[in-house]
């Protein structure tokens, strides 16, 4: 008994107390856990990290200071001051919104027919109220160089009013043709075209996925401009060939792999600021849910995944149009698949491996288009239409364009009156040369340029 008290009193002298086995455990547990997420932070970090020191050797930007600086400054005159004044110009619409074509609700009537009187004297008076426009618009598109004023520190929220701006500029445009055309003035009507080129070449530097769109969105407005004036009117050699040399001008993959790299940077955006820019749902708002977010692995995957699928987009972008239509399938199936996953690639990567096919449409249009030009230039050599886009080479052509969608020859077909020049489009059928009909969008339709005069 008394060597027992003798212990029971130490052990209360000490102060000591064992501690359970379970806490033991639990905290070792809860240490292994936090060990493990600490290091898979670290090693997606790691990863990360060497993606952004490979895009930055690539020559590419990363982070929206570095973007700014990836869209070059001309180095002449900026025909974006002249532009701004242009759209400053700009009348409203609204008076003559249901009387205009182009601009307003009222239909052209089909190619080759003559314009309503009244809607020519519509068109006349918009015109007219819009002439210091024109006239500052054809200032610009001799100006080579551009670059907007965008403040890229904004990301995703940077305000782009001159996109809006150009397309409407290309729209006044294409009405200032047609009445050119009517009045019997096709060289003005071949520069108004020219001018709408330009206003598409007033973009191709700019690193926004929503600028390239707007460009290829002008791009055809100019090309259909084109088809509109050719069947009506004949244009001179010299004008032909400057208008294909604008459209050769279109013809750069560039434009769309800056875009790219310019989207890329944006989604870092959103990794290293949490969203914090746009007051959203990132870390810094979200508090607890946030930080297992981040502390998870699942940023670190979500971020290293959003390169990963930038990387490939951008390399399609800077490819052959092989490469562009093989990688914007597999990229279109990954971004299928991964977007269930993870948070931020589904908000920003989506929509991107499409445009890779509207960038093929526009390459088709402004191929087709210039097969075409060569045609009538053929056919004015010579009184008749060639038999095949062969016999126009090397004169008219250096050689016959490629089809974006099959790397085959862009085909041609004789029609009763006149001809189309055309690509099978992205179903990769030959429907013959079928027109899109805007009335029917879901039946086939083939890429095409016609002249039916």
């Amino acid at each position: 008994m008394g060597s027992t008290d003798t212990s029971a009193s130490a052990s209360k002298a000490t102060g000591k107390r064992r501690v359970p086995a379970g806490y033991v455990i639990a905290a070792a547990i809860v240490g292994a856990i936090v060990l493990g997420l600490v290091g898979r932070h670290l090693y997606f970090r790691s990863k990360i990290n060497a993606e952004l020191d490979a895009i930055r050797k690539a020559g590419f930007p990363v982070t929206l200071k570095e973007l700014s600086n990836y869209y070059p400054v001309p180095r002449g005159d900026n025909a974006a001051g002249v532009y701004t004044q242009a759209f400053a110009k700009f009348t409203d619409v609204t008076p003559w919104g249901k009387k205009l074509p182009v601009v307003g609700s009222a239909k052209l009537p089909p190619r080759g027919e003559p314009l309503p009187e009244e809607m020519k004297a519509d068109i006349s008076a918009y015109l007219a109220a819009n002439a210091q426009a024109l006239e500052l618009l054809h200032k610009a598109a001799a100006i080579e160089g551009c670059r907007f004023d965008v403040d890229f520190s904004q990301g995703y929220g940077a305000p782009v009013p001159h996109l809006s701006q150009l397309r409407q500029a290309a729209r006044l445009l294409e009405l200032r043709a047609l009445m050119k055309v009517e009045a019997g003035k096709p060289d003005e009507a071949a520069t108004a075209i020219a001018d709408s080129f330009s206003a598409a070449r007033a973009l191709r530097n700019e690193p926004m996925l929503i600028s390239q769109l707007v460009r290829i969105a002008v791009v055809s407005i100019s090309v259909n401009t084109l088809e509109r004036v050719l069947a009506k009117t004949t244009l001179g050699d010299q004008q032909l060939t400057d208008l294909t040399k604008a459209i050769v001008c279109q013809e750069k993959q560039e434009c769309l792999r800056r875009a790219m790299a310019g989207e890329r940077c944006m989604g870092e955006d959103l990794f290293l600021n949490d969203f914090s820019r746009y007051g959203g749902p990132g870390t810094r708002h979200v508090g607890t849910a946030g930080l297992i977010w981040k502390w998870s692995g699942l940023k670190g995957k979500d971020h290293l995944t959003h390169l990963k699928l930038m990387g490939k987009l951008v390399r399609a972008a800077s490819g052959s149009e092989k490469e562009m239509r093989d990688l914007r399938k597999d990229s279109q199936n990954e971004v299928e698949q991964v977007a269930k996953y993870y948070f931020v690639t589904k908000l920003v990567v989506p929509a991107l491996p499409r445009s890779l096919e509207e960038q093929l449409k526009a390459f088709a249009r402004l191929r087709a288009a210039r097969a075409g030009i060569a045609v009538e230039r053929f056919r004015m050599a010579n009184g008749r239409l060639p038999d095949s886009l062969d016999e126009l080479t090397p004169k008219f052509l250096d050689t016959v364009p490629a089809d974006p969608f099959d790397d085959r020859p862009i085909r041609y077909k004789k029609l009763a009156k006149g001809f189309v020049a055309y690509s099978i489009g992205p179903d990769l059928k030959d429907d013959g040369g079928k027109e899109f009909d805007p009335g029917s969008p879901s039946a086939p339709y083939d890429i095409t340029f016609i002249v039916a005069r």
